[in-house]
């Protein structure tokens, strides 16, 4: 693994933080290949329309307010190809109704034309905490 590839990943999943935070879905359909995967816990969803529909229901209400943070960060790359797993916490409020979400991504990219691309995002949640809105 070069350092390089390392710092490409990791500036993929800077953007997607930021792109679920401001909500701003195209940005995050410019991170992802065609035939993306997302697992949650409610299953598979396959390709770039379904894993945008994802993201539209979970935070497309502009009530909606997080902050997602990914630390741990575990690149292994082979080739053209990485696995990539990672710790998230993400404190979310709506209507004042506070929630701080903790888990593990397992991601994989793909190197193509030189550019990395997340093609797969599993999302494992480990606890949910409530928590009180104070501002």
């Amino acid at each position: 693994m070069t350092d390089s590839a390392q710092q490409q990943i990791q500036d993929v999943l800077n953007a997607y933080a930021r792109a679920c935070d401001t909500r701003d879905f195209d940005k995050l359909a410019q991170l992802v290949t065609d035939d993306v995967e997302i697992e949650r816990e409610d299953g598979v969803h396959r390709g770039k329309e379904a894993f945008l529909r994802v993201y539209h229901q979970l935070l497309g209400d502009p009530e909606v307010w997080s902050k997602h943070l990914i630390v741990n960060v575990d690149v292994r790359v082979d080739g053209d190809s990485a696995e990539v797993g990672s710790y998230f916490q993400a404190p979310m409020d709506k209507d004042g109704q506070g929630t701080i979400v903790f888990g593990e991504y397992a991601d994989r990219f793909r190197r193509i034309d030189g550019r990395w691309w997340l093609s797969r995002k599993g999302i494992r949640i480990q606890r949910i905490f409530r928590a009180d809105v104070l501002r």
